[in-house]
């Protein structure tokens, strides 16, 4: 992955990330990208769900929780 290679990553990182990927069935690129918003919402979580919460759609929940009492 050549973003990767201008980063200039240990090698035995990007193996362990292609495993890993591998492993949950997605590329490394989604891998990586869950990887660096994992570690920033880490580091201030009120501004993650800030930004989270500004995406939201107030609907979504209400229908997710029917879906959910259906089965």
């Amino acid at each position: 992955m050549q973003a990767l290679d201008d980063l200039d990553i240990d090698p035995t990182l990007i193996e362990a990330a292609k495993q890993a990927a591998s492993t949950e069935g997605i590329t490394l690129a989604k891998y990586v990208n869950a990887a660096i918003a994992e570690r920033l919402s880490a580091l201030d979580p009120e501004a993650y769900f800030r930004v989270r919460a500004a995406r939201a759609r107030p609907g979504d929940l209400a229908a997710r929780h029917d879906r959910a009492r259906k089965g």
